[in-house]
């Protein structure tokens, strides 16, 4: 069966409350359980499918690691993902398969006709949708990186919609990835500030699971405790890792480009910082550095939390997103 064939019995529906990736799955899925794409056989390419339905590579795979998820295909690197057995499918979709057969055939013997199986199934599908007609967004956060803080300012401003977020930690699901997966699946949307996505794209896409990223700007009563440091002010900077040291420098000469920064470190740079704290007028940090900035002995006569928030302009944006979505 050639991937053209497959491809022209797909179609998805714009006006649908289902994502076009659980659209995607779910037909292939149909393909699949039907016996339609043969044990073995070769899956269309991300490509191919991405241009018949006018969606992104990104929509695509993420339905395709959903069919790996429920043992229906397995990828091979480099070549493609190819249809798995039925018998050889040990996920939840080989206990649901089970579980119909037992319900038909308790249907069939208490003389129940499979058509009214199916609308019965048909009306409950229909109720849970409507039960479940909201957005779980789970945003991941680093320990003591104000995770709470930022889910409150989220909720705020999509206190409008149906919206629940869910604050997570990274370092918990570090530690138990296989326990987080199914949650981190069934949510609509991860989310993580711009950034942390160095530390969590590497646990999380490799197992399907996309991180649609937070931009963020200076919280505005810290941007006007920047704006007010005098002329000559000398600042020094401390991240909590050197990634963010030209960051932080940067976001403190564009709010005022009148200050002199003087020294700008990592915490890890622990030998120098006392060196830094004596000849500086204000200390600009990252909330990770906190815990290093309490335990030196000298402290400039100022400090600024340097904490972020979303982006206004990203928060519209994910407004239309979530919008769009819950309209759909």
């Amino acid at each position: 069966m050639t991937s053209e064939s497959v491809l022209d019995r797909f179609h998805l529906r714009r006006d649908s409350p289902v994502k076009p990736f659980v659209q995607i799955k779910s037909q292939f899925e149909y393909e699949i359980c039907t016996g339609r794409l043969a044990p073995g056989s070769r899956l269309p390419s991300v490509r191919e499918v991405a241009s018949a339905l006018g969606v992104s590579p990104v929509t695509v795979t993420r339905a395709y690691r959903g069919l790996e998820l429920a043992s229906l295909a397995v990828s091979h690197p480099g070549v493609g993902f190819f249809v798995l057995s039925i018998a050889g499918q040990t996920g939840p979709h080989a206990k649901i398969r089970s579980r119909a057969v037992k319900l038909l055939d308790e249907a069939v013997a208490e003389g129940v006709g499979l058509d009214q199986v199916l609308q019965i199934l048909l009306a409950e599908v229909t109720a849970m949708r409507a039960k479940l007609a909201h957005l779980d967004l789970i945003l991941i956060c680093k320990r003591d990186g104000r995770i709470e803080e930022l889910a409150t300012g989220l909720r705020q401003s999509l206190a409008d919609l149906r919206v629940d977020i869910v604050p997570v930690v990274l370092e918990e699901v570090a530690e138990d990835i296989e326990g987080w997966l199914p949650r981190l699946h069934k949510a609509s949307h991860v989310m993580g500030l711009v950034f942390d996505l160095s530390h969590i794209q590497p646990l999380l896409v490799r197992h399907g699971v996309p991180v649609l990223p937070i931009l963020a700007m200076p919280r505005p009563d810290v941007k006007e405790r920047l704006a007010e440091l005098e002329p000559g002010c000398r600042v020094g900077i401390l991240a909590s890792v050197p990634d963010f040291v030209d960051g932080m420098i940067s976001c403190v000469v564009t709010t005022n480009p009148e200050v002199n920064v003087v020294g700008a470190l990592s915490c890890r740079d622990t030998r120098q910082i006392p060196a830094l704290m004596s000849s500086i007028d204000c200390i600009v940090y990252g909330t990770l550095a906190r815990q290093a900035l309490e335990s030196q002995p000298l402290l400039p006569p100022r400090s600024i939390e340097l904490v972020y928030v979303p982006e206004t302009n990203w928060i519209e944006r994910i407004r239309a997103l979530l919008r769009s979505e819950l309209s759909a």
